[in-house]
Parts: C-alpha cells; sequence; structure tokens
C-alpha cells in the first residue's frame, strides 16, 4: 500500500499565459477560412473563376467579388491569377472583432487583421498553386 502512496497524486502544472495577440489571431483566421470554404462550395472548394480580362484594369468594378476568385490574364500570355477581396476580408474580420467585443481586450487589432489576411493569402496561395501543379502531372 505504501508503494502508491502519492502515485497518483496530480503534479501542479505552471498556468499558462494566453497572448491575446495569438489568440485573436487564430480565431479570425479560422473564422475567415471556413467562410472563404463556404463561398468556394458550389466550385467544390476552388476558388470562383469570373473570366478572361486584359489585365487588372480590365476587371469588372461593379462586381460582388468572393474572398478568394481566380481570373484569366489574356494581357501576361493568358495566365491564370489568383486574386483576392482584401478589402471584404477587412471588413468580415473588423465586423467579428466588432460582434465579439474584442475591441476592448486588444487594442493592436488592425495589425491583427493585416496578419490575418496575409497568413490566409500565402495559405491559399501555396495550396492552389499545389493543385494546379497536380493537375498538370496527371
Amino acid at each position: 500500500m505504501t508503494f502508491f502512496k502519492g502515485f497518483f497524486k496530480k503534479k501542479a502544472v505552471p498556468k499558462k499565459t494566453v497572448n491575446a495577440y495569438d489568440g485573436v489571431k487564430k480565431h479570425l483566421f479560422a473564422l475567415v477560412v471556413n467562410y472563404s470554404m463556404r463561398e468556394n462550395d458550389k466550385d467544390g472548394g476552388m476558388p470562383e473563376f469570373i473570366g478572361e480580362f486584359d489585365g487588372v484594369s480590365a476587371l469588372p468594378k461593379a462586381y460582388r467579388y468572393p474572398f478568394v476568385y481566380c481570373w484569366l490574364d489574356k494581357s501576361n500570355n493568358n495566365m491564370l491569377v489568383l486574386s483576392f477581396n482584401d478589402k471584404d476580408i477587412r471588413f468580415y474580420c473588423s465586423a467579428v472583432i466588432d460582434s465579439l467585443k474584442m475591441c476592448d481586450e486588444y487594442n493592436d487589432l488592425e495589425g491583427v487583421i493585416d496578419d490575418v489576411i496575409n497568413d490566409f493569402n500565402r495559405c491559399t496561395s501555396d495550396a492552389f498553386h499545389e493543385t494546379i501543379v497536380r493537375l498538370h502531372t496527371k
């Protein structure tokens, strides 16, 4: 009996401090990814193809762009271009922050939103290019 004395006793675990910046960033990133996935559900998870245009200046002005979309740039050797609607992503993040009242808890929200947009663009671009490579190798 004395052998097990104290064996099953829980050891004290030091409490971890939570970095508010990382917490807000992770939540916003997950919400942006989920929203984007819902937007692209009808296209099998691929970014919406909006058409063929002669450069960025020829893209339609009065069009509700999704968070992620692609188009064919005829002025650049018919290159497939992946684009991001940073304006709407920024608005969405700000709305989430306001609705969850994160404004009171953390001050550098613009920095968090910028990081979320940059991370989202980088991850989505990498995944898109990997998909294109796989399609061409089959």
